[in-house]
């Protein structure tokens, strides 16, 4: 093994704190982390990939907007000088709606008209019965049993109408 020179020190210094810099400054670009923790005074976010835990973050939003902001809140990062340790909030995005995760709907019927409106199908199922109405007309009505009774006229009407 050689000595190192005491002319060579800062060279060699300098070399381990590039490679060090270096693993900090492994971000690109953006990221989409999450707001952790934190109060008015500032968040700690959390990123996929974070290799330091929570962080303190700085942010472009204004104080009334951060002390508003929901634990859990998903956020837009950047980072200072590209380093993984230094996150900047540059705003919270809005929750994904989501058809597969949307709320239940219930409706109350006051005996004068309800609508429901959907963009592409709207589907009333009960066990093995349904109605599906689809955006370009159809309607298929589907049971073990489905029965049609009028008091007075009961049309069928169509381009063409098959029975069985």
């Amino acid at each position: 093994m050689r000595e190192v020179a005491s002319t060579e020190a800062p060279v060699v210094m300098a070399a381990e704190t590039a490679a060090m810099t270096a693993a900090l400054t492994a971000v690109r670009g953006h990221r989409v982390g999450r707001i952790v923790g934190g109060d008015a005074g500032g968040w700690l976010v959390d990123y996929p990939g974070n290799p330091h835990g929570p962080l303190p973050a700085r942010t472009t939003m204004r104080a009334d907007d951060v002390a508003t902001a929901a634990l859990g809140a998903e956020a837009l990062l950047v980072f200072d000088e590209e380093r993984s340790d230094r996150p900047i909030v540059v705003g919270l995005l809005a929750p994904q709606a989501s058809v597969a995760h949307a709320p239940a709907v219930e409706a109350v019927v006051d005996g004068e008209r309800l609508v429901y409106t959907a963009s592409r199908e709207l589907v009333l199922r009960c066990g093995k019965a349904s109605v599906t109405l689809t955006s370009d007309g159809a309607v298929r009505i589907r049971g073990t049993d489905v029965l049609s009774r009028a008091s007075a006229t009961n049309r069928i009407r169509g381009g063409n109408v098959q029975i069985n």
